[in-house]
């Protein structure tokens, strides 16, 4: 399989693996942040609810204070 970009094969590796690797940063950082928020619940909330304006204040990782 050819790419338009032509990137050398190490190149498309690496990018690869970063993409996989944030994949899975990104959902680990949702569960263990909804593992360890008081009064959530995956079932009755959705993964925004924890960086949501009110949400408990610091436990997401990607809310800005």
């Amino acid at each position: 399989m050819e790419t338009p970009v032509n990137l050398p094969s190490t190149l498309q590796k690496i990018l690869l693996g970063c993409g996989i690797l944030a994949s899975l940063l990104k959902v680990g950082t949702d569960l263990l942040v909804g593992l360890t928020t008081k009064g959530y619940s995956f079932v009755l909330h959705s993964i925004s609810n924890l960086s949501a304006l009110g949400a408990p204040p610091g436990r997401s990782f990607s809310r800005s204070t």
